[in-house]
């Protein structure tokens, strides 16, 4: 991890490079690092569960809003 700071060309930067670098802010500095690898394990069936959960209140959440409009 690297930090730049009073760079005119990276601040403000953040998002993906290629493959291998991320950008981000944190607290007021832009931070560079690798980039995270896809996880080697598949996902745990609470795993999965939680994450189903999950996409139905946003979708719950989506349609309350278009229907709020």
């Amino acid at each position: 991890m690297a930090l730049s700071n009073r760079n005119i060309i990276t601040q403000g930067l953040s998002g993906l490079v290629g493959n291998s670098l991320v950008f981000r802010q944190r607290f007021g500095k832009t931070v560079v690092a690798n980039a995270p690898s896809k996880p080697r394990k598949s996902p745990s069936k609470a795993m999965l569960k939680s994450r189903y959960k999950f996409k139905q209140a946003a979708n719950m959440h989506s349609m309350r809003s278009k229907i709020l409009l």
